[in-house]
């Protein structure tokens, strides 16, 4: 039986930086290496992921921390900053918060 494996294009935008393991070059290095190392046959699958719904997002997230992600990663892409302190939501205790 393969595992799938779920991927898009946009998780390389997805970037925490060197070091980070959430760095956008993985996720090119990534399924580069399996194509090289294992076949693809019944090892695993991959599968164009859908994007996720607000509806999909509110199962495992509140609504405030959905809203701030989205706009401060849009401001971050316009390369402007964002009034909203990160810090509220992007910090150890946050991962209780989601």
């Amino acid at each position: 039986m393969a595992i799938g494996i779920l991927y898009r294009e946009e998780l390389k935008e997805y970037d925490f930086g060197t070091g980070h393991p959430f760095r956008g070059d993985h996720y090119e290095i990534f399924p580069e290496f399996l194509k090289d190392t294992l076949p693809e046959d019944d090892n695993y699958r991959t599968i164009k992921a859908k994007l996720a719904s607000d509806e999909d997002l509110s199962l495992i997230c509140q609504k405030d921390y959905i809203d701030f992600t989205r706009e401060y990663y849009k401001a971050a892409n316009l390369g402007v900053s964002y009034p909203d302190p990160f810090h509220r939501f992007q910090q150890l205790s946050s991962f209780f918060y989601c």
